[in-house]
């Protein structure tokens, strides 16, 4: 027999143990999650603009403009689709300054089709996952 004093699990005097504790639990995942969020989880990559030059081989580069580049942020291509060859070793990562960035790199030989689309994957830092985009040449 229960007291007057006592609560019950459906009482909507206090919350029980119960409902405390899963509460605690959801509540601490959604508090780490706010405080991890990354430098420029929020803004987003503007455009990806490519210009080529060079006869025999090409130099293609690549600007990356940004909105809302933190201070030491940067940008590093990662892969590119099939069929875009890189002489070298693929370019190292750079540094975001007024926005924006510039990586080039050198491909060999002209491709066969010069109006094929390739692919370019790039990572930013101070952002989850990397990025693709496509251009052609």
């Amino acid at each position: 027999m229960s007291d007057l004093t006592d609560l019950t699990e459906n009482s909507v005097g206090r919350p029980s143990r119960r409902q405390v504790l899963v509460g605690t639990a959801w509540a601490v995942p959604v508090v780490m999650g706010v405080g991890a969020t990354p430098a420029m989880a929020a803004s987003s990559v503007v455009s990806v603009g490519v210009t080529t030059s060079g006869n025999n081989g090409k130099t293609v580069t690549f600007t990356f403009t940004f909105t809302d580049a933190k201070p030491n942020d940067t940008v590093q291509i990662t892969a590119f689709g099939d069929g875009f060859k890189v002489s070298g070793q693929m370019p190292s990562a750079v540094t975001i300054s007024n926005n924006s960035a510039v990586i080039t790199v050198h491909t060999p030989t002209n491709p066969s089709n010069p109006k094929k689309t390739y692919s370019v994957t790039y990572l930013v830092s101070g952002v989850v996952g990397s990025k693709t985009t496509y251009f052609s040449y």
